[in-house]
């Protein structure tokens, strides 16, 4: 029936509408964050290589020092940094438990970054999973003497955006469950003004003119049925 069709039709936009919202809304909001966050990185890399790591190239400064900025910092930015040489050899590092930083980085090339000022990824399979990787130089006498290394792991973004998208869900099925009027709308509005000129139809199909449709409204609907009523007069006359 035109009923169930209208039902059938209801629960497929349910369905498409937490599917699009799951898929589409739930990627749009992960490249945001990850946009943003990268930036925020960014700025903290470069703070971090201006501030204090161009101390280590002068007289004076030890790797230990520099290890415990970054221990302090591993923790703020919930991040991975390696302090390296412009060549890629590690001076230190302050790691995540899961990661260990290699002694020197293979194919170590600082323009990987490119413009987009991270990239993502396992960065040359040092990871077991994505990371976003931000890079800042590390200049000490205007020349460059290394570079500090940000890693994030997209895992932590991930469960970000997963806390976020829970009131997007919350929104939705609040949508879906007031969309219902719609259908309630439907029921009384259209679905049985038409079954009463169905059942008009068949009773004038089978001789019986007296029978007489009700009218309640004044839309389309109420103008048939007064046209069927008038009809019905008509052919009884």
């Amino acid at each position: 029936t035109l009923y169930l069709k209208f039902v059938t039709l209801y629960i497929i936009f349910g369905f498409v509408s937490f599917f699009t919202v799951g898929i589409l809304t739930s990627q749009l909001m992960l490249d945001k964050l990850k946009q943003n966050d990268s930036h925020s990185l960014y700025k903290q890399a470069n703070l971090i290589s201006n501030d204090y790591l161009p101390s280590y190239f002068m007289e004076g400064g030890s790797a230990w020092a520099v290890h415990s900025q970054l221990n302090a910092m591993k923790l703020y930015l919930n991040s991975s940094l390696w302090f390296v040489e412009s060549d890629g050899t590690l001076i230190t590092a302050s790691n995540l438990d899961s990661t260990k930083a290699p002694d020197v980085i293979e194919d170590f090339d600082p323009a990987e970054i490119g413009s987009n000022q991270y990239i993502t990824g396992n960065y040359h399979g040092y990871f077991n999973e994505d990371v976003i990787t931000v890079m800042a130089p590390v200049t000490q006498g205007f020349y460059i003497k290394g570079y500090l290394l940000i890693h994030k792991p997209v895992s932590y973004l991930q469960s970000v955006c997963n806390q976020m998208m829970f009131p997007v869900y919350i929104t939705v099925s609040a949508v879906f469950i007031l969309s219902f009027m719609i259908l309630l709308g439907f029921h009384f509005f259209i679905y049985q003004p038409l079954r009463q000129i169905t059942e008009a139809a068949k009773q004038y199909a089978s001789g019986n003119l007296t029978y007489e449709v009700p009218v309640y409204t004044h839309d389309e609907m109420g103008y048939l049925s007064a046209s069927l009523n008038y009809m019905s007069t008509q052919l009884q006359d």
